[in-house]
This record gives C-alpha cells, sequence and structure tokens, in this order.
C-alpha cells in the first residue's frame, strides 16, 4: 500500500474500506466514515461538517478534524497509537453506560470545546502531542472518560474542562505523575485500583474538588500543588527526584495528610484532628 492523499476542495459524503500507509481525506462537508479505514502509518480525516464513525478507523497515529460534532455510533471505533484532533462541537466516542471498544494507546493535542467523552477498552495516557499545552481541551465542557485499565499521564501537560469524571478499572495516575487537570467544576475519578491520583486546579491555582467513592481506604489523591510548574511548563515530565512541586521556591515536598476516608490533601491544606474524631489522620 502507498500513500494517498485527497486534500482538495472535496465533496465526499462517505468514506467505505481505504487502506494505505499513510492516509489523509479532506472533505468541505459532513463525512461519514463506514469503513474499515486503516492506515499503517498517519491517518488524518478531515470534515468542514460532522463526522460519523460508522466503522472501524485505524492508523499508527490518528488526526480527526470536524467543523461541527465528531461521533462514534454502533460499529465506529478507532484503533490507534496516538489520537490527536480538532472538533468544532462535541466528541461522543462512548461513555461508561455506553461503552464503544475505542483502542487508543495515548491522546493528546485533542480540542473540543463542546465537551469531550471516550471509552477505551485498553490502558490509555494522557500527556502533551506534537508541543501541545494540553492532552485534552474542552473550555468549560464536561470531559468523560472510562478505561479499562489504566488511566495514566505521561507529562504535565493538563486537562482543561468544566467538569470531569474519570474511571478505570485499574489505576487513575500514579503518586510520581498524577492526572493534571485545570477546569472549572467538581472532578470525580473512580479506580479499581484505588486511590486515584489528581492533581486538579482552576486557573487561578485554586484547588478543586476531587471525589470518589469507595469503602473505608482513601479512593482519591488530591495534589493541587504543582500549578506553578505546571502551568509554566506543561510538557515537562518529572526530573529524577523531582517530586513535581519545582515551579516556586516554597512549594510544598511533603506527603499528603489523609483527611477522613476518600481524600487526601496537601498538608498544609490538612485540617488537625479533634480529640476522638474517627477515620482522620494527625498529620
Amino acid at each position: 500500500m502507498g500513500a494517498t492523499a485527497l486534500t482538495g476542495a472535496n465533496a465526499i459524503a462517505a468514506l467505505g474500506a481505504f487502506g494505505a500507509s499513510q492516509l489523509e481525506v479532506r472533505t468541505l462537508g459532513d463525512l461519514r466514515v463506514t469503513g474499515p479505514v486503516a492506515a499503517t502509518g498517519a491517518l488524518r480525516l478531515q470534515a468542514g461538517g460532522g463526522m460519523t464513525l460508522a466503522g472501524t478507523v485505524s492508523g499508527g497515529s490518528a488526526w480527526l478534524q470536524a467543523g461541527a460534532d465528531l461521533a462514534a455510533v454502533e460499529g465506529g471505533r478507532i484503533v490507534a497509537g496516538s489520537l490527536s484532533g480538532r472538533v468544532g462541537g462535541r466528541t461522543a466516542l462512548g461513555t461508561a453506560a455506553a461503552p464503544i471498544d475505542n483502542r487508543i494507546d495515548r491522546i493528546g493535542d485533542v480540542v473540543s470545546p463542546g465537551g469531550f467523552s471516550l471509552s477505551n477498552g485498553q490502558s490509555l495516557t494522557l500527556g502533551a502531542l506534537d508541543g501541545s499545552t494540553y492532552s485534552i481541551d474542552a473550555g468549560t465542557a464536561a470531559v468523560a472518560l472510562d478505561v479499562r485499565g489504566d488511566l495514566l499521564q505521561a507529562d504535565r501537560a493538563r486537562l482543561r474542562d468544566g467538569t470531569g469524571a474519570f474511571s478505570a478499572s485499574g489505576r487513575i495516575g500514579t503518586a510520581a505523575l498524577p492526572v493534571y487537570v485545570l477546569g472549572v467544576g467538581e472532578q470525580r475519578a473512580i479506580a479499581g485500583m484505588p486511590p486515584a491520583y489528581i492533581d486538579a486546579v482552576t486557573a487561578d491555582g485554586r484547588p478543586l474538588a476531587v471525589t470518589g467513592s469507595g469503602g473505608g481506604a482513601p479512593v482519591v489523591v488530591a495534589l493541587a500543588g504543582r500549578v506553578q510548574h505546571a502551568a509554566s511548563h506543561p510538557g515537562d515530565a518529572p526530573a529524577p527526584g523531582d517530586p513535581g512541586e519545582a515551579g516556586t521556591a516554597n512549594a510544598d515536598t511533603s506527603e499528603p495528610t489523609v483527611v477522613g476516608p476518600g481524600l487526601r490533601l496537601p498538608a498544609d491544606r490538612a485540617r488537625a484532628c479533634e480529640a476522638g474524631e474517627r477515620d482522620c489522620l494527625a498529620p
């Protein structure tokens, strides 16, 4: 298979079975992909209107661009080493309640101001791609990620949202690299292997509420002390021995303190335990 580029002022309403080593298709209006569409290397699909995935779209890397909404319907899914793109409206690629068996290794450089939802049938890593500031930028809209496996972070590129819902059958973030979020409202995380590590802040650096569910053991670790470094170096991974707080000379490098079941906060935000109080550990 050779490389194929259809990048003119095309009027392609439907894209059926197509294979190439590299594939780029551009159309001015709506595009319905019935597929399967496969590229062993880079795959780029661009629609001036909405894009509907009704078949499998696969590539070593996938770039999807739609002027309106991007949605996967029955039979539609993405199989790719990485997913990036620009969507003018909302991205709907599966939810926890209505999962789609996408198989994506990494997401980065995605902009979808109408909101973003994705279910993934394997572990997924968030991070910067091609120098992007954010892994996913949904503006002030909602983001929902549901992963069969681990939901991990590759670097300090934040996911930007209004509210967030993150679920994984395995881990969510790690102590060294939590899932970084720049948001507006509450973030919710449910990990099959708790605790979930989330670093969620507002644009002015205030910590965001992060909630979870589970038993008496901590299920969410909130690490909201890294905003200054992350804002100035959004794509940096931590250097060996770097606790992730190096953006300010007075950064807190202490371990988080448990405050009741299900929530940990940095020590400078932890309240003192009251006499006789259950489920509270003193700093």
